[in-house]
């Protein structure tokens, strides 16, 4: 990706899978290194599961986004 988010990139939260195969979390992190001062949190789970969403919305609600 070669573009910078266009909102401050402190509003930027990337969230990946530990053992997600499909989106790898080196590929993601690769991505967030470039967005200088947004976020990343990875989630131990695979590409699909409950538990990201759930470790997402209490992030978001703790860094003030919801």
């Amino acid at each position: 990706m070669h573009g910078r988010p266009l909102c401050d990139p402190d509003r930027v939260l990337f969230v990946t899978g530990e053992f997600d195969s499909i989106a790898p979390a080196e590929q993601i992190e690769a991505i967030q290194q470039k967005w200088r001062g947004s976020e990343l949190l990875r989630v131990r789970q695979g590409h699909f599961g409950y538990r990201m969403m759930r470790e997402t919305i209490a992030r978001l609600k703790q860094r003030g986004n919801l």
